[in-house]
């Protein structure tokens, strides 16, 4: 008897623990999706050729000037993604205010490392965005502030300080022609 009933446990635990099959959309929690920017860019790049050219100082003093690929520039604007504010665990984070043509979602919470997402003109096709990310524990203190003009060029300044070494601080400038 308890076997049958441990055995039914088993079963009742391992069928709910069973992930949902339906496919995953992109939820908006906020009317702004910096998901929907990145694709919607990263479609325009596929339909076009373009010339990038990156700046990149590192520490301060090491400067490189270098020519992208298409490529180069698609992964960087990947990466964009995880400072999308509409993750179901930010549901009801963010504060959103509106001042002139500019809109701008600021955290509640103090532990959200995504403290800021400004939006200059339209949310779905917005003339630039501004992103600031911070996250601290009692290793470790990274900052990254991102200028992004789709269309056009991005940048992002990034500090990170792990405690007994030295901060590394990184500027990348991206032009798109």
């Amino acid at each position: 008897m308890k076997q049958t009933i441990v055995l039914v446990l088993a079963i009742f635990l391992v069928s709910a623990c069973e992930p949902d099959k339906k496919t995953s959309e992109i939820v908006n929690y906020y009317p702004f999706s910096i998901t929907k920017i990145v694709n919607h860019e990263l479609n325009d790049l596929q339909n076009n050729s373009i010339i990038a050219s990156k700046t990149i100082i590192y520490n301060n003093s090491k400067i490189e000037h270098k020519q992208i690929s298409k490529e180069d520039v698609e992964t960087d604007l990947k990466s964009f993604v995880e400072f999308d504010i509409n993750k179901a665990a930010w549901q009801n984070s963010y504060t959103t205010k509106t001042i002139g043509n500019i809109s701008i979602f600021e955290c509640i919470e103090k532990k959200l490392p995504l403290k800021k997402i400004s939006i200059k003109g339209d949310l779905n096709d917005p003339e630039s965005v501004s992103i600031y990310f911070q996250n601290n524990n009692n290793l470790y203190q990274s900052t990254k502030c991102i200028e992004w003009i789709p269309g056009k060029s991005y940048s992002i300044f990034s500090i990170q300080d792990v405690k007994g070494m030295d901060a590394d601080t990184l500027f990348v400038k991206t032009y798109l022609r």
